[in-house]
């Protein structure tokens, strides 16, 4: 189990799970705005959006912070990857590096249990995409091939539904498809997002 510092830690969390932060030693923020450069660790609980501000916050304004991610949800696998995407304006920034790796991450299945079920559907959705990208990519080498493989037999057992056994799955699926490329389909998804919302805003378009 993770030990968290008991000083100098500030706790980066979304409005969905900062009630289930019950009465953690530490000072909250619901923005990255709301932070100070040169603080000693950031802990930051959400989706994928939240996490991904907060890494990218870490390497521009603060590279000394020590980056502590925890998802609430399963599917961007945003606590594992060096993937960053931003939105900005309607539209995606997107930065790569290994530089973007929080230097931890910590599971919490209790979260699991307030997700509606058809966002965790949507997050099972994205671990397969995930999965399927890293396995197919032509960049892929047979170990991550049959690492791959081996995560997508054992994904084949659990429900398309709330368990939280797909937080595990969602950031080795994540980690495998970053070795190999987000892919060609994923950068359309990211890219296509923004142009279909801001025409078809009642669509319910998703990445």
């Amino acid at each position: 189990m993770l030990q968290l510092p008991p000083e100098g830690a500030v706790v980066l969390a979304t409005a969905a799970v900062a009630d289930r932060l019950g009465e953690w030693p530490f000072e909250r923020v619901a923005d990255v705005s709301s932070l100070n450069a040169g603080l000693d660790t950031l802990i930051a609980v959400g989706g994928g959006s939240l996490i991904d501000r907060a890494k990218a916050w870490r390497v521009f304004e603060s590279p000394r912070t020590r980056l502590i991610a925890i998802p609430s949800l399963w599917g961007s696998g945003a606590e594992v990857s060096p993937v960053v995407v931003l939105d900005r304006e309607g539209e995606k920034d997107i930065h790569i590096g290994q530089e973007f790796v929080p230097d931890a991450r910590c599971l919490w299945p209790e979260l699991a249990d307030s997700l509606p079920e058809s966002l965790a559907r949507h997050g099972c959705g994205d671990v397969w995409a995930h999965a399927l990208e890293g396995f197919l990519s032509p960049l892929a080498n047979d170990g991550l091939r049959e690492a791959l493989a081996a995560l997508i037999r054992e994904m084949q057992t659990l429900p398309v539904a709330n368990d939280p056994r797909w937080f595990e799955a969602g950031a080795r699926a994540c980690a495998g498809q970053a070795r190999s490329s987000v892919g060609l389909v994923h950068g359309i998804a990211h890219t296509l997002e923004a142009p279909l919302r801001r025409d078809f805003p009642d669509a319910g378009w998703g990445h």
